[in-house]
């Protein structure tokens, strides 16, 4: 009996830990996170590609909306890593925008 309170102990450890590295924002589920969220990751997947400087950006929703903009970071986080990119480049809000800046 106290083999199986340890694995079932063990196993609801590892459980938590998993549950504790997924992050979810306040606003998953919303249009606008989930068109951040699109736009980001095609960023990040445009940028996967040698040569290519391709933004896919709503400015004035990035800028003014916060669902919009954390589904883009969530977006660009995601697939750039998916990606294998490590320097995704991703705006703060305050950051200028343009094909300088990416």
């Amino acid at each position: 009996m106290a083999r199986v309170e340890t694995a079932v102990g063990a196993g609801f450890l590892v459980a938590a830990a998993l549950a504790g590295c997924a992050q979810t924002s306040e606003y998953e589920g919303s249009l606008a996170f989930e068109a951040g969220y699109s736009d980001g990751c095609r960023t990040a997947t445009a940028r996967a590609r040698p040569f290519s400087s391709d933004v896919f950006l709503n400015e004035e929703a990035f800028e003014e909306d916060a669902a919009y903009r954390a589904g883009w970071n969530t977006g660009s986080n995601t697939c750039g890593t998916a990606a294998g990119r490590t320097d995704r480049g991703i705006p703060s809000k305050n950051d200028a925008l343009g094909p300088s800046r990416f």
